[in-house]
């Protein structure tokens, strides 16, 4: 485990990796990771081979991920597009979001969800809806989105692209990572 950490550490500094493996299969966090604004997460991404993805990405209020506030679920298509040009040894990608659902875990997630459309019902704490019709305005969400994506898989570890420190997503080809986020592993 060490060994593959510090490769990626040496990789994320200026390293090289060895020709990139398939991102197919079930990926999971390390640990609770740090996001933009101060959010809190942990993801959970299974790539199947024939074009499909889904994930669930769970939001928390404070570090150490021990207070759910609410839970992303995502899933759609995807591609493989060739070298990044923006990260070495990585790969571009592209993910579409065609269904999502969200569930409130929090009341103050469900007053959040709650304060412009987003679902077609009024949210409460422990509510999962399917938002892929309506999107939700409060998180800035219409469906499909094409997320344009970094990969790189380094052993038992995938590496996404780094969100943008805005908060802004990666809906064009323009926005696509520079650089590469604490990476997921092998589940």
């Amino acid at each position: 485990m060490f060994k593959r950490i510090f490769l990626a550490l040496t990789l994320i500094a200026g390293g090289t990796a060895a020709a990139a493996d398939s991102p197919v299969g079930d990926w999971m966090s390390l640990a609770c990771e740090l996001r933009p604004g101060d959010q809190h997460i942990t993801r959970n991404i299974s790539i199947d081979g024939d074009g499909t993805w889904s994930g669930s990405f769970a939001f928390f209020t404070g570090p150490g991920c021990e207070d759910p506030f609410m839970t992303f679920y995502a899933a759609g298509p995807w591609e493989l597009l060739g070298a990044s040009g923006r990260v070495e040894a990585a790969k571009s990608a592209n993910f579409t979001i065609e269904t999502a659902e969200i569930e409130a875990l929090h009341d103050a997630a469900a007053g959040l969800l709650n304060s412009a459309p987003c679902g077609t019902i009024a949210w409460a704490a422990g509510d999962r809806q399917d938002v892929t019709d309506t999107g939700c305005a409060p998180l800035g969400m219409t469906f499909p989105v094409t997320e344009h994506e970094t990969l790189l898989v380094l052993d038992d570890m995938l590496f996404f692209g780094a969100r943008p420190n805005d908060g802004s997503g990666l809906s064009s080809p323009e926005s696509r990572p520079t650089a590469l986020q604490i990476p997921l592993v092998r589940n």
